[in-house]
């Protein structure tokens, strides 16, 4: 305790010793900031005195400055006065000058102008004779003229709709021809899509037997019960439907529409949403996936709650129709009659297994099909039957001249061709039945050549054909389309809708248009004119 009381007084020692340095620190701080503050007022008072002296001489240097700019201004206007004096003296100068050498041009061109009257009287006299010998040539080509347009006979005029432009009715037909299809197809995938939720509907309500008898057991009503699955395949239903329905209306057309845009030209594409079709389809998918949820929950609501909260037994085992061939059936393993046996016990399964692959298996043969169909009429076309390489069509309205010159560049070009001959080509239209299609008619002028050019021949026994003086070669197309056959006779149309009748000798092979091959005596037996071969 002793020893605390002597610590403390100690230090209170040694803090009043420290008070006491701090305390003489703060007179000493006190002492110098007066005697800086004294300074700084002497400084004050010193500063004020020069500022006093200082003003007498900055008046006296203003005064000298101002002096200074009034004698600057003085001097600028007497140099500008000085300089304007002398440039009026030099433009008087130079006007002096320019008038005397205007009055000098003015003289020179009076010259000139009294030499180009000369000249252009003399230019006047050339070219009035020339214009008066054009301006009488001019007269006999009008004459000329007038003489044609006399020859020309009288114009006939014929009014046809749109459905006669071999264009727009080739467009058509291919447009019914996915019509149809849209009959097919949309049945098969509704069928596949019923299967489909048949067989899901099916196992779910299999798998879930427990929770059904359960909520019997809590007092649901059947009706309760089955509302789950039914809005379970509705809300399935519409979300397909409307996922088909923007795949066919939007995306399907935009496909189709760029793989026509190679053959046809269009403006752009128009899309327009069916809604007729749209509730068709939905209400289709909404009854393909609705009706088997009902039908597969009616059957287990039917059945006690307690049975539906136990297993489902297994179906009871039968004999199947091979187990009744020893033979047959001794020979498959252990695995191989299991499998038999449960294709059997659940045919539901089975039946919409195959069903399922053979739709599938047969879209996709059906489309590799068509394909290949295609692929190999293309090249029998352009590889078998159609054997020239360039076509030229002689302008109708050319002259004999033009012509005579168009055959001399052909013999001139002689060694660069390896073989040509002359046709007469024109389009007809064929009619019976009310069915309206373009027809080509193709007349040789040496019936011998054709097949060097064209190979006429029949299909199946590919037997070559020979134009005759009886008769013309039709395409197989034409005839499958009017159901011709030889010795028949086809009824076609001319421009002016004059009626003539075609005898049929052969039918050949051919996949691109309509054609009728005819020689030129038969053209004349028909038409009643010779081809001009053009």
């Amino acid at each position: 305790m002793n020893e605390t009381r002597i610590q403390l007084e100690a230090q209170k020692v040694e803090l009043e010793t420290q008070l006491s340095t701090i305390t003489a620190g703060f007179t000493e701080i006190a002492t110098q900031r007066y005697i800086l503050e004294q300074s700084i007022l002497t400084i004050n008072q010193e500063e004020e005195i020069i500022n006093q002296s200082m003003q007498p001489l900055l008046d006296a240097r203003a005064t000298l400055e101002a002096g200074r700019e009034t004698l600057s201004t003085n001097e600028a206007d007497y140099n500008t006065g000085l300089h304007e004096f002398e440039s009026g003296k030099v433009a008087l100068e130079e006007g002096r000058l320019t008038g005397l050498a205007q009055l000098q041009s003015a003289e020179q061109q009076l010259v000139d102008a009294k030499a180009e009257l000369v000249t252009g009287r003399a230019t006047f006299e050339t070219e009035r004779v020339k214009a008066e010998l054009e301006l009488s040539d001019a007269e006999t080509k009008v004459q000329d003229a007038k003489t044609e347009l006399a020859k020309l006979k009288e114009p006939k005029y014929m009014v046809q709709n749109r459905k006669s432009f071999l264009g727009y009715d080739q467009y058509i037909q291919n447009s019914e021809r996915i019509d149809v299809l849209s009959y097919i197809f949309p049945v098969f995938f509704f069928f596949i899509a019923a299967l489909v939720a048949l067989t899901t509907m099916t196992r779910m309500v299999e798998e879930q037997r427990t929770q059904i008898g359960t909520l019997k057991a809590l007092g649901y009503s059947n009706h309760d019960i089955m509302l789950k699955y039914i809005v379970y395949g509705t809300v399935s239903g519409v979300f397909g439907a409307i996922i088909g329905n923007i795949i066919g209306m939007v995306i399907l057309p935009k496909a189709i529409f760029g793989a026509y845009q190679s053959s046809y030209i269009f403006e752009s594409l128009k899309l327009q949403f069916y809604w007729e079709y749209a509730l068709i389809s939905l209400i289709i998918a909404i009854g393909c996936t609705t009706i088997p949820a009902i039908t597969s929950v009616q059957s287990e609501l039917k059945t006690k709650a307690t049975e539906l909260m136990r297993p489902k037994a297994p179906k009871n085992g039968q004999r199947i129709l091979l187990e009744r061939i020893p033979f047959i059936w001794k020979r498959m393993s252990f695995n191989y009659k299991v499998t038999a046996r449960n294709l059997f016990r659940y045919k539901q399964r089975m039946l919409m297994t195959i069903f399922g692959v053979a739709g599938c298996t047969a879209l996709l043969i059906t489309g590799f099909g068509i394909r290949d169909s295609l692929e190999a009429t293309i090249t029998i076309q352009y590889n078998e039957l159609t054997k020239y390489s360039l076509l030229s069509i002689y302008d109708g309205t050319a002259t004999d001249a033009k012509l005579a010159d168009y055959r001399k560049t052909l013999t001139e070009n002689q060694n660069k061709i390896e073989s040509l001959t002359a046709v007469y080509e024109t389009t007809k239209t064929a009619m019976p039945d009310g069915i309206i299609q373009d027809v080509t008619i193709v007349s040789p002028k040496e019936t011998d050549k054709m097949n060097d050019f064209i190979l006429l021949r029949e299909r199946q026994s590919k037997q070559e054909l020979t134009l005759a003086n009886e008769g013309a070669i039709i395409s197989e197309k034409l005839a499958a389309l009017y159901d011709l056959k030889v010795g028949d006779e086809l009824l076609i149309k001319d421009d002016d809708s004059t009626t003539f009748t075609i005898k049929i000798a052969a039918i050949n092979q051919w996949y691109i248009e309509h054609y009728i091959f005819i020689s030129p005596t038969y053209y004349q037996t028909v038409f009643g004119k010779t081809p001009q071969f053009n």
